[in-house]
């Protein structure tokens, strides 16, 4: 019962975040989107088929959270090239694949708990520019780390899923704080400060 209410609760949130989305950078949308969309999957996984929970939630693990990653990369710095971002995406998820196939899940929660560490750290960088943002941003990534740990020790459960809402939606509204003018200003702010060094070199 606790496991099928936790599943409603993430599949709730999925469909916040779409929404919620609307107020990021239109850099960081679309990945919010598409995480959001992942995140549903070991949710609906639990409630229809829950003997394929684990895996389906190991797949997600890997995937989501470097979307959720890249997200906060273009939300609170600069959108990351398409063909690093495409060549990442595809090593995640074959990590995530490997790790459903051979029940190893360090192949999925070791890219997974990396993007998380990411996305605490370029929410961290943030902190004197938009300090709530950049706090929500990193209980988020703390939030996704105790999913995963979860998912390590428990497999796909009540208090994994409820972490992986918790990490999902404070992220998406942590970038939805963040504008394509205060991201414009920053990037401006970086190139001023370049510049002089430039000039010494």
């Amino acid at each position: 019962m606790i496991e099928m209410l936790s599943a409603g609760i993430l599949d709730a949130v999925c469909i916040a975040v779409w929404f919620v989305a609307l107020g990021a950078c239109a850099r960081a949308r679309v990945n919010l989107r598409f995480a959001a969309v992942l995140f549903a999957a070991p949710a609906v996984a639990a409630l229809i088929v829950p003997a394929a929970a684990d895996a389906v939630a190991l797949i997600v693990a890997a995937i989501a959270v470097a979307v959720l990653a890249l997200a906060a990369f273009a939300g609170f710095e600069h959108r990351i090239p398409p063909m690093p971002a495409t060549l990442g995406l595809m090593a995640v998820s074959l990590g995530g694949v490997a790790s459903a196939m051979t029940g190893m899940t360090a192949f999925a929660l070791a890219p997974s708990s990396i993007a998380a560490v990411a996305i605490l750290v370029i929410a961290a960088r943030q902190f004197a520019r938009a300090r709530h943002s950049s706090i929500q941003a990193m209980l988020s990534a703390m939030a996704i780390l105790a999913a995963n740990s979860c998912l390590a020790l428990e497999g796909a459960g009540s208090a994994q899923l409820l972490f992986s809402a918790v990490g999902l939606l404070g992220t998406a509204l942590a970038l939805s704080r963040v504008s394509d003018a205060d991201v414009e200003q920053q990037r401006r702010g970086n190139l001023r400060r370049a510049v002089p060094v430039a000039e010494r070199g």
